[in-house]
């Protein structure tokens, strides 16, 4: 969360022409934000399908809605206007009004990489400044959480899929073809498991447990398990005997 202070970081950056100044950063995501609204209302009104999938139709999104929703109100409700979070901001455009018609991926996406990775050559013309990446400067988890408080604050229909972990596993070492014990949280609709990168059969049991073969190549690495939210994988490394 301490990384978001930069939107509204009032000092530690240079006077004169070009400088950066308090409200740079908001400005820099107000101007993003309303060009990628633009681009993407031109696209969708395209194709009248696409505009009705993106914000009518049950979409899987990641991230912490509820989490995202503090970190939004904290910084970014002094320039944005939206009600799910009673939010007044004036700097930036009503999201309540722009983000319905932005996909989870498309807000992702300008916060991390930055807006010129969503917009036109020509949108970005069109401004004189443009939201950098920050990608470095804040957490893919808190990019998520926001990005999932907005889609999920503005769109009709969702279905929201958390992501899994991974805990612990027993047995600790193993020979190829043991069974190893997984557990973690929100395992349910898992496609792959892996050990040590290798392709593992595996049985849901339940969503804090699964079970897998260590495979015959294996050797000693870690278990990863993937769901539609993304792939979880272990701290530790299964010891292969």
């Amino acid at each position: 969360m301490d990384t978001l202070n930069n939107f509204n970081d009032p000092g530690g950056h240079p006077s004169g022409d070009g400088a950066q100044t308090g409200l740079a950063r908001p400005r820099r995501l107000m101007v993003s934000l309303v060009a990628t609204a633009l681009s993407a209302t031109v696209a969708c009104l395209a194709s009248s399908s696409a505009l009705g999938a993106n914000a009518n139709s049950a979409t899987t999104i990641v991230g912490n809605a509820s989490a995202g929703k503090s970190l939004f109100v904290a910084k970014c409700g002094t320039c944005h206007t939206l009600k799910a979070a009673a939010t007044l901001g004036t700097l930036g455009p009503n999201l309540g009004t722009v983000a319905p018609t932005l996909s989870e991926t498309t807000i992702i996406a300008a916060i991390t990489n930055g807006g010129a990775s969503v917009m036109t050559k020509a949108a970005v013309a069109k401004y004189a400044v443009s939201m950098p990446a920050d990608k470095d400067i804040i957490s893919t988890a808190d990019i998520e959480n926001i990005a999932a408080f907005v889609y999920t604050s503005t769109h009709a229909t969702v279905v929201v899929v958390a992501k899994a972990s991974v805990s612990s596993f027993t047995p600790t070492k193993a020979k190829a073809g043991t069974k190893v014990t997984i557990t973690g949280k929100n395992f349910t609709g898992a496609s792959l498991v892996k050990i040590d990168g290798l392709k593992a059969t595996f049985k849901v049991v339940s969503s804090t447990k699964i079970t897998a073969t260590v495979p015959a190549k294996a050797k000693s690495g870690k278990i990863s398990v993937t769901t539609k939210a993304g792939t979880a994988t272990s701290v530790k490394s299964l010891t292969v005997s």
